[in-house]
């Protein structure tokens, strides 16, 4: 599907010169505050583009191995299931099952240790290029869905992509990341109730990536990411 990326190119070019940015937040103790009032939002937000584009996210577990995951769209059907059968509470009484939407794992808000430590390292003190602490991935079993997700995401006059990394692209030299791949999208949220709370121009990121890829990011391949990342002293 390469008509996405002409597509997205093209959008992103005009949608981020008709987006105007506020003064650079220079407190890290107010970016954290925006973040934290942003997070709920952008959740929501891509729960809807997964939603149209057969998006997962992954799933709480005890168990070791691999991470399993959710299609959103299985999570909601369920949920709807059990609403109409009047079980609202998250639990199938019926069977004491908690629901797969109430067992997703978010990306939670990037801790004030790793920012401090990336500010250090990468930004010079500049807290005003910290533009990943409000953060969520999506994960795709096939590129097409990947792609979709894109489009959508791309034509959603409720955000404004600033910039992306397509680190899925052949030329890309994946040892630097520790064999980790993915779009990397800076974006902001543009919808009324983020004007309202003045947040709409706070950066966050979206990560969409395959499954395969997503399993790195987890034990042992997240390790190598990590060595990678320090290696880089990123």
């Amino acid at each position: 599907r390469g008509g996405v990326w002409s597509t997205f190119s093209g959008t992103l070019t005009r949608r981020v010169q008709a987006f105007t940015r506020s003064a650079p937040v220079t407190s890290l103790d107010l970016l954290y505050a925006q973040a934290i009032g942003l997070h709920p939002l952008l959740k929501r937000k891509v729960q809807e583009w997964a939603l149209a584009s057969r998006g997962c996210f992954p799933l709480r577990s005890e168990e070791e191995g691999r991470p399993r995951y959710v299609r959103w769209e299985d999570a909601v059907r369920e949920r709807e299931q059990h609403c109409t059968h009047g079980t609202a509470s998250g639990v199938d009484g019926r069977a004491g099952k908690v629901l797969a939407v109430d067992r997703i794992k978010w990306a939670a808000v990037k801790s004030p240790e790793r920012a401090i430590e990336k500010l250090v390292r990468v930004y010079g003190g500049n807290v005003s290029c910290l533009l990943d602490v409000c953060r969520q991935s999506i994960v795709f079993d096939r590129c097409d869905e990947l792609a979709q997700c894109l489009e959508t995401i791309v034509r959603d006059r409720q955000a404004i992509v600033l910039g992306f990394k397509n680190r899925l692209r052949l030329d890309y030299n994946a040892e630097f990341s520790g064999g980790y791949r993915d779009v990397q999208l800076k974006l902001v949220l543009v919808t009324r109730e983020a004007e309202k709370l003045g947040l709409s121009h706070h950066v966050c990121e979206v990560q969409l990536l395959l499954r395969d890829f997503a399993h790195v990011k987890n034990e042992v391949g997240h390790k190598k990411y990590v060595e990678a990342r320090d290696a880089k002293a990123e």
